[in-house]
C-alpha cells in the first residue's frame, strides 16, 4: 500500500478543488495543513498528522476504492482493460467532501493513514445519506486484506455534536463558522409557505467551538 497516496492522487480531477488550489497558491501535490487544524485533528483521530498531506475536495468513493484496488494490483496499465472487480464501482455517485492521506513510518512498514471527513456547516445532518456512505466506505475497507498498511478514519465536522446522528463509526471534529443567513418563502403572516408572496431572513448564529484559526 506504499504507493496507495499516488493511486489516489491519479483520480483527483475535482474542478472546485482545483480553481481553490490556482487561487490560493498552495502546493498542488502536498498543500499544508493549518497548524490549529492540523492539531484539533490530531486529537480527534489520536494519530500524528504531518504538516503536508495528500487534500482532496469533494473525492468519490469509487476513486477511494479504485485506487485501493489498483495499489493491491500494480499489473494495471492505464488504457487496457481488466476484470470489473466485486465492488460498486460506477454503479453510484457518492463522495466524500474531505479526504486527507498520509503515511506514517514505522520501524518494518509504512502504514497509510485516510481520513474521510463529512462536514456540514449551517444544514443539518441526513441520518440516511450518512448510513449510505458509513456503509459503502465499510465494505470497501473490509475488503482490504493488509489491514496492518492501511489505517481508515471517519471524521464528522460540525459546528455542534447532534445527538440525532448515529455516529457510532464517526469521531466529532468541531470548527468555527462566522454568522450567517438564510431566507426562506413565506406567507404574509411569516407562516414558512413555498406558495408565500412573501420573503424573510433568519439570522444563523456564528458558532465557535475551538480557537481562532493560528499561523504555521
Amino acid at each position: 500500500m506504499h504507493d496507495l497516496i499516488e493511486k489516489l492522487r491519479f483520480f483527483d480531477r475535482k474542478e472546485r478543488f482545483a480553481v481553490l488550489r490556482e487561487v490560493l497558491g498552495f502546493h498542488p501535490e502536498f498543500p499544508s495543513l493549518d497548524c490549529g487544524f492540523r492539531r484539533r485533528l490530531m486529537e480527534c483521530i489520536g494519530i500524528k498528522v504531518p504538516e503536508s498531506c495528500f487534500l482532496a475536495m469533494d473525492y468519490h468513493l469509487d476513486w477511494i476504492e479504485l485506487a485501493i484496488y489498483w495499489a493491491k494490483h500494480p499489473s494495471i496499465q492505464p488504457g487496457r482493460r481488466f476484470p470489473t472487480p466485486d465492488c460498486a464501482i460506477n454503479k453510484s455517485q457518492q463522495d466524500i467532501d474531505l479526504l486527507i492521506a498520509f503515511q506514517e513510518l514505522g520501524a518494518n512498514k509504512i502504514k497509510t493513514h485516510l481520513v474521510m471527513i463529512e462536514a456540514k456547516a449551517y444544514s443539518s445532518w441526513n441520518n440516511k445519506q450518512l448510513e449510505s456512505k458509513t456503509a459503502r466506505l465499510r465494505k470497501i475497507m473490509e475488503k482490504v486484506q493488509m489491514p496492518d498498511e492501511l489505517q481508515p478514519h471517519f471524521v464528522l465536522m460540525t459546528r455542534a455534536e447532534s445527538k440525532r446522528v448515529d455516529c457510532t463509526d464517526w469521531k466529532w471534529l468541531k470548527y468555527n463558522l462566522p454568522e450567517r443567513y438564510k431566507i426562506t418563502r413565506c406567507d404574509e403572516d411569516g407562516v414558512s409557505s413555498k406558495e408565500g408572496g412573501h420573503l424573510m431572513l433568519h439570522r444563523v448564529p456564528s458558532k465557535y467551538g475551538v480557537e481562532n484559526r493560528t499561523q504555521r
